[in-house]
């Protein structure tokens, strides 16, 4: 969510807490299990600083996001809705987080991207489906995700 402190996390858990409370199950009376699972989640998306125990809420907005990612996509879903998942991160983060998004959709994860950003939505996406006044106004696939044309059609 936009939001990631008020939809997304709890600024007063720490990393291990905010990032496996979905999935606790999967880790009770496995603690080292959990260290292994968060371990792998600060490398692979980079977390800085690099602490298990740092609560979320000390964290960058860009840190705070990964971490947030990371949580969703440790579920395996089938589904992702991310509404303006990178907005406000810095381009470290959002490098990070696109990677992981596309790595999530070559496994098979449909992930629906909501953004006001062309150049991230014919960047990352697929097909784009424009929409204005409660109704379809595009649909944008090929040689049309282009942020030109993404850009053209979101703000026509």
């Amino acid at each position: 969510p936009v939001d990631r402190l008020r939809s997304g996390g709890i600024a007063t858990l720490d990393l291990t807490e905010n990032t496996l409370l979905p999935s606790l199950g999967r880790f009770w009376h496995a603690r080292a299990r959990e260290r292994e699972a968060m371990d792998n989640v600060i490398r692979e998306f980079d977390v800085q600083p690099p602490r298990r125990e740092a609560l979320l809420g000390k964290l960058s907005g860009g840190n705070q996001q990964k971490v947030l990612l990371a949580k969703w996509l440790s579920l395996r879903p089938n589904v992702l809705i991310l509404e303006d998942p990178t907005s406000g991160v810095d381009p470290n983060a959002r490098t990070t987080m696109f990677r992981a998004m596309r790595e999530a959709a070559q496994e098979g994860v449909a992930i629906l991207f909501l953004s006001t950003e062309p150049d991230q939505l014919a960047a990352m996406c697929s097909r784009v489906i424009v929409l204005r006044n409660g109704g379809i106004a595009a649909e944008l696939t090929g040689s049309d995700l282009d942020r030109d044309v993404v850009s053209q059609w979101s703000y026509a």
